[in-house]
């Protein structure tokens, strides 16, 4: 230091002091972008905890229906297990096709056991039910009546008439014939007028 005048001295101050100034500038300045940057980054934790829970809110809620659907079916299918005393494979038949008609027509799986019921009750075997089933589905779409309501009046008819469950596609055929030409519709024909009806179709 010796040799180092005062006006020296106080020009490195003075630079020492600009100098952490301009530091204490950009550490200021770091400091307010780092706020900001957390700020946005707890916003969008925030955007993406909600969007998370709105999935999964909806994921539960589709599990739920699923759930209940499940139970609706096997509910269903318990009944048509009481009515045909269908059991071991003869059930598992009956299931599968209850659940194919349901994956594969307009119709849900309970709706379709809902057919087999009706089926059951007039008498079907499990072999005439399985068979039966997608004509009756037709039937039911063709007449625009509940797929049960549809199986217990053509499963009447096919009964009052002797018609085999294995010819049930043409009587199916025969009943949407006499709705299109008879200016009926399927409960007019499951009455006691319907031979005349079925016999002008047929």
């Amino acid at each position: 230091m010796a040799g180092t005048t005062v006006g020296e001295i106080r020009a490195r101050l003075v630079l020492d002091m600009a100098d952490w100034s301009r530091r204490s500038q950009q550490a200021r300045s770091d400091m307010d972008q780092m706020g900001r940057s957390s700020a946005n980054l707890s916003k969008q934790m925030g955007l993406i905890q909600k969007a998370s829970l709105a999935v999964g809110g909806a994921v539960v809620a589709g599990i739920g229906v699923s759930v209940k659907k499940a139970a609706d079916f096997e509910e269903a299918m318990s009944r048509v297990k009481a009515i045909s005393g269908a059991t071991g494979q003869d059930f598992e038949d009956l299931k599968n096709i209850a659940a194919k008609m349901g994956a594969e027509t307009k119709y849900t799986a309970v709706e379709a056991a809902e057919g087999l019921q009706y089926l059951a009750m007039a008498g079907f075997s499990v072999k005439a039910q399985v068979g039966s089933l997608p004509a009756v589905l037709n039937l039911a779409a063709a007449s625009g009546e509940g797929l049960g309501r549809s199986a217990d009046i053509v499963s009447n008819i096919m009964t009052g008439f002797g018609i085999k469950a294995e010819d049930s596609g043409h009587a199916v055929d025969v009943l949407v014939k006499a709705m299109t030409t008879a200016n009926t519709d399927l409960p007019q024909l499951g009455k006691q007028n319907c031979p005349a009806a079925w016999e002008q179709a047929a």
